[in-house]
This record gives structure tokens, C-alpha cells and sequence, in this order.
């Protein structure tokens, strides 16, 4: 969850500064009531000032809202991007170990294969052992041999 103080003492300091007030001024002090008989031109100026630098204070608060809404929304999409990026990493990762250990099992596999040809050539008597029987072997082995 995010920290709104921060973000809300920027906000009240950004306030201040388009307001050009200071705490005081934005407080919602009593002040002297006045009615359609006593207000002035100067009291009525007054409270017009008062009631722009509140509107300015109340958008500068809602647009600083909506920007960490927009914020936490954005975080939030490229947390989910994350772990998305994440699963596809562990599943290809599964994937590469698999594959790793397939072509171990098909090189253990052809070791074994030319160890019986050459335990064939070595010991299958003269009258058994057929030299193109071994030959076929060996160069089906080495047509098929992975480069990589």
C-alpha cells in the first residue's frame, strides 16, 4: 500500500505556493460574520480571495489524487506485468532443464551405442562379425549426430 504523507505535504506545500498563503490563511478560523448591512467592498474582496484560494487548494487536491490513483493503477499493471514475466521465465526455465536432460539421456544413448560397436568389432569372432552391419551402424551414427 502506498504512503500518502508524503504525497499529501507535497500537495498542502503546492497549495500554499499557488495560493501565495500561508497556514493561516487556509485555515478555516472563524472570522467576523457579515450581513448584507455591514459587509464592505473590501470584506466582500476578501472573502472572494478566500473562496479562489480554496477552490485553487481543493483542485490542487483533487488533481494530486487523481495522479496517485493513476499512479497506484500504473504500479499495480506493471506489478501484474512482473509476475506475468515471471511465470514465462520459471515455465521456459522448466522447459530448458527438460530438453538439457533429453539430450544428456540421447548422448548417453549414443555412447552406449558406439561402445556395443566397438565391443562387437573387438569381440564377435572372425566368421560372425559382419563388417557392414558395423559400418551401417557408424555412419548412421555420424549422419545423426547433433552439430550443436
Amino acid at each position: 500500500m502506498t504512503d500518502f504523507a508524503p504525497l499529501f505535504e507535497a500537495a498542502v506545500r503546492a497549495v500554499r505556493a499557488a495560493a501565495n498563503t500561508g497556514p493561516d490563511d487556509l485555515a478555516l478560523a472563524p472570522r467576523p460574520r457579515h450581513t448584507v448591512d455591514t459587509i464592505t467592498s473590501d470584506a466582500l474582496d476578501e472573502l472572494y480571495t478566500r473562496l479562489a484560494k480554496a477552490e485553487r487548494a481543493a483542485n490542487l487536491l483533487a488533481d494530486s489524487h487523481r495522479r496517485a490513483d493513476a499512479a497506484e493503477a500504473e504500479a499495480a499493471q506493471l506489478n501484474a506485468d512482473i509476475d506475468s514475466r515471471d511465470k514465462t521465465i520459471r515455465h521456459l526455465e522448466a522447459g530448458l532443464t527438460h530438453e538439457r536432460a533429453r539430450a544428456e539421456r540421447g548422448q548417453a544413448v549414443l555412447t552406449r551405442i558406439r561402445q556395443m560397436t566397438d565391443a562387437w568389432e573387438r569381440r564377435l569372432p572372425e566368421t560372425v562379425r559382419t563388417a557392414t552391419v558395423v559400418d551401417a551402424i557408424r555412419s548412421a551414427m555420424e549422419r545423426k549426430e547433433p552439430t550443436a
